[in-house]
Parts: structure tokens; C-alpha cells; sequence
């Protein structure tokens, strides 16, 4: 197990392939975040024109329940797009350092065979599941799956 491991999912190669994949992935994550924050205040602007129109025509006698409705329902939702503002804000826009990235995960791989302590540890970091069969060795993790058929 950790010799497939090893070679197949933390070999020098790999590693590289996946941290500029990890680096690419958070990149789009990032552009994601300037969409959706510029896509909420358009939609705030919106409610916030609608129920400022509602609150004029209760100001000149137009007032009857379905309006003081519309005006709460417009208030939620003012009050939930801020609230998405607010949880875009803290979310961190930290940029990867590829050459820490490799270090880590090179170091996990090294970690596997040194003669200090066990490897499960390391292996729980990227393995979530094994399946042994007679032909095949199946272990999922991370986000991708790896089958091989030499056991």
C-alpha cells in the first residue's frame, strides 16, 4: 500500500502536476469570489431601489397589506445578501506558494518511508478508501481515484 502510494501518487512529477492543479484550481476560486461579490451588490442595489420604491408609495397612501408583505419579503433578502457580503469578506484570498506546496507534499512522501514511526498518518491524509479485490487495488482520495490491476 505504501509503495503504490509512493510511487503512483507522490512521486516528484505528480506532486508538481498536483500542486499546480491545487494552485490553479484556487486561482478560480478567487476570480469566483470578484463575481459573486460584484453579482450581490447589483442584486443589494436592486432590492434596495424596490423596497425604497415600496416605502414611497406607503409614504403617499398607497398601503395595504400585500405592499407592507413585498417590503419584509425585500428586507429578508437585503438582509441575507449582506449577510453573503459579509462571509465573501472574510473568506481568504492567501496566494500558494508552489515551492511550499511541493515541500509539503515531498515531504509527506518521504515521510512514508522513513524509518520514524508509522505511515498511517500520512496515508489518512490523501487515502479516504482501499478496495482489494483479486485483480485490482482501488483507493480513492483526495478528489481522484486511482485503479491498479497489479496486485
Amino acid at each position: 500500500m505504501v509503495a503504490i502510494l509512493k510511487r503512483e501518487l507522490l512521486n516528484p512529477e505528480f506532486i508538481e502536476r498536483t500542486v499546480d492543479r491545487i494552485i490553479e484550481i484556487s486561482s478560480s476560486v478567487a476570480g469566483d469570489k470578484a463575481e459573486k461579490t460584484n453579482s450581490i451588490n447589483k442584486e443589494l442595489v436592486d432590492v434596495t431601489t424596490k423596497a425604497s420604491n415600496l416605502l414611497n408609495a406607503i409614504m403617499t397612501g398607497l398601503d395595504s397589506k400585500m405592499v407592507r408583505e413585498k417590503l419584509k419579503e425585500l428586507e429578508n433578502q437585503r438582509q441575507a445578501l449582506n449577510e453573503t457580503l459579509r462571509t465573501l469578506e472574510r473568506a481568504t484570498d492567501k496566494e500558494l506558494d508552489r515551492d511550499i506546496l511541493i515541500a509539503k507534499l515531498s515531504a509527506d512522501s518521504d515521510a512514508l518511508t522513513s524509518d520514524e514511526g508509522s505511515p498511517r498518518a500520512t496515508i489518512q491524509k490523501y487515502v479516504s478508501k482501499i478496495i482489494l479485490s483479486d485483480t485490482t487495488v482501488e483507493i480513492t482520495g483526495m478528489s481522484d481515484r486511482y485503479v491498479s490491476s497489479n496486485t
